[in-house]
């Protein structure tokens, strides 16, 4: 995930009449100040634990192929009742016990002449603490570390609860969170679907989905439609995939097997 800053729509302000706070840009810590243990270390998506679970056989339309069950390494809770400013002057409360997860956000800021992008800078080359995200009713946002009493919150979009995407590096400066790292409540591991749909003479579709823990399952990518052009069976991913025909002579299910490396399609 790439929170950018872009300086030519980002870190400006309306009249105070309408406005009461304003976003400004993340500033990164200096390079000599070491983040605490809390903001230090690694969040990278290889720190995150993968179950994979697939059986094959026979599938029907809105069954899975295969799941992969993630759970992070590093989550924890917020301590304290967090309040803050957004940039419309809109308190938001943080209530405390509010999970968190951590992430390594890569933020760089984009120099532009005549609207052309002529260089780009990595504002965590030289610091690069992690972020602990939220998000909550009220709020979505991953807290950044500037320093040891400045933490800014900016806005994220949600996917599901532990699946955050970042467009903007601008935000509110707020209180530094009491964080307490360990086991969170998210109700749950963070399950992603490969769903088989749509299955006719066609072909069939692929559906990719998301059950973040008590969250309802959610279409997180545009199906992908796999014809069948005549073929007996088609190859996706590690699996063959065979359709099977009903008693009326139409396809309403598939086969679903393991291909092996030394295996070629006719």
């Amino acid at each position: 995930m790439v929170a950018k800053i872009s300086p030519r729509i980002l870190g400006l302000c309306a009249s105070a009449s309408f406005m009461a706070a304003c976003a400004t840009d993340y500033v990164p810590p200096p390079k000599h100040l070491t983040p605490p243990p809390l903001w230090a270390g690694s969040a990278e998506p290889d720190s995150i634990r993968r179950e994979l679970d697939f059986h094959p056989g026979i599938k029907r339309s809105g069954d899975w192929l295969q799941k992969t069950s993630a759970t992070l390494y590093r989550e924890g809770r917020i301590v304290d009742e967090i309040r803050y400013k957004s940039p419309f002057g809109k308190e938001i409360i943080i209530p405390a016990n509010t999970p968190v997860h951590a992430q390594q956000l890569s933020v760089s800021r984009t120099t532009s002449y005549n609207y052309m992008p002529v260089r780009t800078d990595n504002l965590n080359a030289l610091n690069n603490p992690i972020e602990w995200c939220y998000s909550i009713p009220a709020d979505t946002a991953c807290i950044f570390w500037e320093g040891e009493t400045r933490a800014r919150y900016i806005g994220m979009v949600a996917l599901s609860q532990r699946n955050l995407i970042g467009f903007s590096a601008a935000g509110m400066i707020g209180p530094m969170p009491n964080i307490v790292e360990g086991d969170a409540d998210f109700g749950g591991p963070l399950v992603a679907f490969q769903r088989i749909v749509d299955i006719n003479d066609e072909g069939f579709s692929i559906m990719s989905t998301i059950k973040d823990g008590r969250q309802e399952e959610k279409e997180v990518k545009k199906k992908s439609v796999i014809l069948w052009q005549g073929r007996n069976q088609v190859e996706l991913d590690f699996m063959y995939i065979k359709p099977v025909k009903n008693a009326e002579g139409k396809i309403d299910s598939v086969e679903v097997s393991v291909r092996s490396a030394a295996d070629k399609l006719p």
